[in-house]
């Protein structure tokens, strides 16, 4: 299975192609903040990688998805304003991020 699946189904977009080339590059933006977060051996050959990088991917689609345009009536001009959750990484998702990186830190300094 790929990534892009993996991000498909979380997205629930299983049966469109149409965002594939956007999802594909969100999926390397989420690679990049994975690794500066403090992942230094990130494997995409590791089904746990790929699911870590599937959901921060799913994240940034929703993150972009749930910001809106909206307009200042005073000067004609327009901004984005995001939901309630002003852009917070869920918990699941940082538990991940955390637990790998506690992973990687473990095995360097076990050997």
């Amino acid at each position: 299975m790929e990534i892009l699946d993996l991000v498909k189904a979380d997205l629930q977009l299983n049966y469109t192609t149409h965002q594939d080339d956007y999802l594909k590059v969100l999926i390397q933006a989420a690679q990049t903040e994975v690794i500066r977060e403090g992942v230094k051996t990130l494997s995409l050959e590791d089904y746990a990688d790929m699911n870590l990088v599937a959901k921060y991917a799913a994240y940034l689609y929703r993150l972009r998805a749930s910001q809106s345009m909206t307009a200042d009536s005073s000067n004609n001009k327009y901004f984005a304003t995001t939901s309630n959750n002003q852009g917070i990484m869920p918990h699941m998702l940082r538990r991940l991020l955390n637990n790998r990186i506690f992973q990687e830190k473990a095995q360097r300094d076990s050997t």
